[in-house]
């Protein structure tokens, strides 16, 4: 059934005040949409600046049903404090992100992007070469709320500890 519309105004609203959305997998389609801030006397629409280009690279031949692959980090940024340069990530080959200029009170960064090449680290992943340094974790702000999309499971099975640290880092970010 999904949270519906007023489920989406509160988290809005949430964002609005400072809050920030913390987003993964899948459910990062929620917020490629028109989304809306209520303002005192009017409604202000808006587009975060990202899409998921995961469907077109799937129509190339990108194929991955779950395997382990290698990300390269952003240095000297809060969310990916205490890890190296590049980590494991479990990924199911969709969403893949794809970032564009952001307008007026918005900031984006892409935070982890697939390498250039040799991504796979275990596992089965057609196509390889589409994913070649796309995005796989974006952070978004948009006035006082800050956005936080990943293309994988930052917690899945446990077998990812390393994914870990991007999440508690993306929980703590409103504080850092």
């Amino acid at each position: 059934k999904g949270i519906g519309k007023k489920g989406m105004e509160k988290l809005m609203s949430f964002s609005q005040n400072g809050g920030t959305i913390i987003s993964w997998a899948r459910s990062t389609d929620l917020f490629s949409k028109m989304l809306s801030y209520q303002l005192k006397d009017k409604k202000e629409d808006f587009q975060l600046p990202y899409s998921n280009i995961g469907n077109q690279l799937q129509k190339k031949g990108v194929y991955c049903a779950g395997s382990f692959v290698e990300i390269n980090l952003k240095q000297n940024h809060k969310l990916t404090y205490g890890l190296g340069k590049t980590t494991g990530i479990f990924y199911r080959g969709k969403p893949v992100f794809k970032t564009s200029i952001p307008k007026f009170d918005m900031d984006r960064r892409v935070i982890t992007s697939f390498g250039e090449k040799d991504i796979l680290l275990s596992g089965y992943l057609k196509g390889e070469k589409y994913l070649a340094n796309t995005a796989s974790m974006i952070w978004m702000k948009k006035g006082k709320g800050q956005f936080i999309l990943m293309a994988f499971s930052p917690i899945f099975r446990a077998s990812t500890p390393a994914s870990y640290k991007l999440l508690f880092n993306s929980i703590l970010s409103g504080k850092l």
